[in-house]
């Protein structure tokens, strides 16, 4: 699908380096964002690409303060990449819905997730690039799943993981949450968001979105993205997601991880209720010499910290690859 579209003239410069689109990917239509060169533009000079893949939920606009602040720190010399989850959102055309949940789960769960990263890689990265791979919270394990494949883990130079889930997500206080409560009422909030979106008025949904992002101190900014996000459809395939992740993210994956020792860069924080300390400390027992460190930032970094965190990420690609 080549409708690649370029952001409005009323946007600041910055966003002007930023394209985006729809594709078709495992045949489910997927968002994709770039900085720098688009993925089916002519690659054949760029010798290395930063790759970015989202936690949960997968919306990229999440992410995009996040990763504007790593193509201009990086002076634009590198173009920057990320795709989101399958089925985390949707095209406002019609004629490109998602495929029905109820006889495609296999195309969200999480193995589906991981294996829909390798394709993009494959399809869209060129054999000679070379990659910098990226990801937080399940993010960080899809890119330890990619490490396990030969073909791309011979281009992935360096992987930094923020706030990783790497381990026993069901035994943090989030899971623990989720599968006392959430788990029992994932058709109800189908539901009710189907109803949010039917009966209330555009006027009262802004209003109600706005007043939530104000009282959770969650940027007013983010007023699209909760929008994307309150789609019955993609409530229930991020909760799919979330519990398939809850039965799965179990045993580290050590043998991977001790293989790939020097490419990787491990990010923790001391507040996270998805990766505690103690999961720090736990790796760092098991694999004394990992480069992994404690930070403040919260989890969900990009509510209130997106320009910090990116900073500091590019302070670990400029030292590594002297950029």
């Amino acid at each position: 699908m080549n409708n690649r579209k370029v952001s409005s003239k009323e946007q600041s410069e910055k966003d002007l380096t930023m394209h985006e689109a729809f594709i078709n990917l495992n045949t489910v239509p997927t968002h994709v964002m770039a900085w720098g060169k688009w993925i089916e533009e002519d690659l054949s000079n760029e010798k290395l690409i930063i790759l970015f893949i989202p936690g949960n939920p997968g919306l990229l606009g999440f992410y995009k303060a996040f990763l504007d602040t790593v193509y201009e720190q990086l002076g634009g010399k590198v173009p920057v990449w990320t795709v989101g989850h399958g089925g985390h959102e949707i095209p406002n055309s019609t004629l490109r819905p998602i495929p029905i949940f109820q006889s495609n789960k296999d195309l969200y769960d999480l193995n589906a997730q991981v294996n829909h990263k390798a394709s993009f890689i494959r399809k869209y990265v060129p054999k000679d690039t070379k990659i910098i791979i990226m990801g937080h919270s399940i993010g960080a394990y899809i890119c330890v799943e990619l490490l396990n494949e030969p073909d791309i883990e011979s281009k992935i130079q360096k992987s930094y993981l923020l706030f990783p889930t790497l381990e026993h997500m069901a035994d943090t206080p989030q899971g623990k949450f989720l599968n006392k409560f959430v788990r029992y009422f994932v058709s109800i909030l189908v539901f009710l968001t189907w109803c949010f979106i039917t009966f209330l008025p555009s006027v009262v949904q802004t209003f109600l979105i706005k007043a939530y992002l104000f009282l959770t101190r969650s940027p007013v900014s983010f007023i699209n993205e909760a929008k994307s996000f309150l789609k019955p459809n993609v409530v229930r395939n991020v909760l799919f997601m979330v519990m398939d992740e809850m039965e799965k993210v179990n045993d580290r994956n050590d043998t991977c991880i001790e293989k790939n020792l020097n490419k990787l860069k491990l990010y923790y924080g001391q507040t996270d209720h998805w990766a505690p300390p103690s999961y720090y400390y736990r790796i760092k027992e098991k694999h004394p010499t990992i480069n992994a460190e404690l930070c403040n930032f919260e989890h969900a970094f990009v509510m209130r910290n997106s320009e910090e965190v990116g900073k500091i990420v590019v302070g670990w690609i400029q030292e590594d690859f002297n950029i």
